[in-house]
């Protein structure tokens, strides 16, 4: 997902196809697909993160992180039975 696009228009603007790290309200609620104030009721009851960047901005790896935890989706190596074949 590109949240943050270069053109001619936004001089300061990542290259394409970067994204950045820090997000704001808006971003990190596009990112989880949520409206703003839908994100942050649910930041409210502790299911997605506050901001703990500077500028108060939200943490993209640390939001991703979440979704995987809701999702039920195992984030760290685990060995399994081909490790050791």
């Amino acid at each position: 997902m590109i949240l943050h696009q270069n053109n001619k228009n936004n001089s300061g603007a990542l290259p394409n196809g970067l994204v950045p790290r820090g997000l704001t309200l808006e971003q990190v609620a596009k990112f989880v697909g949520l409206s703003k104030s839908g994100y942050k009721n649910h930041q409210r009851v502790g299911d997605y993160p506050a901001p703990t960047l500077p500028g108060k901005r939200y943490d993209l790896r640390l939001v991703e992180s979440t979704m995987d935890r809701l999702s039920h989706i195992e984030t760290h190596n685990t060995k399994n039975e081909w490790d050791d074949a």
